[in-house]
């Protein structure tokens, strides 16, 4: 069955039971798995379903009721949107913890592997400016032109001017493209073309791939 939109503003109240992948949260409402964003585990929150699927449903969150003590201020003002942000309202610690936990049970689920033989995750001594590589996109809507990541959708560009999680030479650099906009794609029908930038090495390849710079 394909997923069906409801027509009503049907919510629920939902304890969340664990947090799977993609940063979503499992709850469930008369026996049927919830998938809700931007929870952790222990919460009790307020939803809207959005989505109905046959064996799950999807919904968005409208309120934390009961916040986790784990529960942080996002660093990202793009974090309820950006797919690269799904843990930044989970303290650092719970984010390693949640992501061992997931590894874990995709090791055993595909491959029979004992979570007892996964070594203890390597934390990054940093929570914020780790990244030392980034993709970026392009696209054009008329006159307003925009650079950064993928939306959820993985066809939608958001504007980005300053990403917390990358090193900060990748962020001077970031500034530095949206400051040289001639070199943007010009085509509205190129969204997404690619930019990928490294620090150090002092090399980031052009857009789509057809023409590469040294900076």
């Amino acid at each position: 069955m394909n997923a069906q939109k409801t027509a009503t503003a049907e919510t629920a109240e939902l304890r969340i039971e664990d947090v799977v992948y993609r940063g979503r949260g499992l709850a469930r409402q008369a026996g049927c798995v919830v998938l809700v964003p931007g929870v952790l585990p222990g919460e009790t929150v307020r939803v809207r379903i959005v989505r109905r699927h046959k064996n799950y449903a999807e919904a968005e969150l409208l309120d934390v009721a009961h916040a986790s003590p784990l529960r942080r201020e996002p660093a990202c003002p793009l974090a309820g949107v950006c797919p690269g942000c799904v843990y930044q309202h989970a303290a650092y610690e719970e984010e390693v913890r949640l992501k061992a936990a997931q590894l874990a049970n995709l090791l055993e689920r595909l491959a029979g592997v004992d979570d007892a033989v996964c070594a203890p995750p390597v934390a990054s001594p940093r929570s914020l400016e780790y990244r030392s590589r980034v993709v970026l996109h392009a696209a054009r809507d008329g006159a307003r032109v925009r650079l950064g990541y993928f939306a959820e959708d993985n066809r939608t560009v958001l504007d980005v001017p300053r990403c917390p999680l990358a090193v900060p030479p990748l962020n001077e650099r970031l500034q530095a493209l949206r400051a040289d906009r001639p070199s943007w794609p010009r085509s509205s029908r190129r969204p997404g073309s690619t930019c990928v930038t490294r620090p150090r090495t002092g090399r980031w390849r052009g857009w789509g791939g057809h023409r590469s710079r040294t900076w």
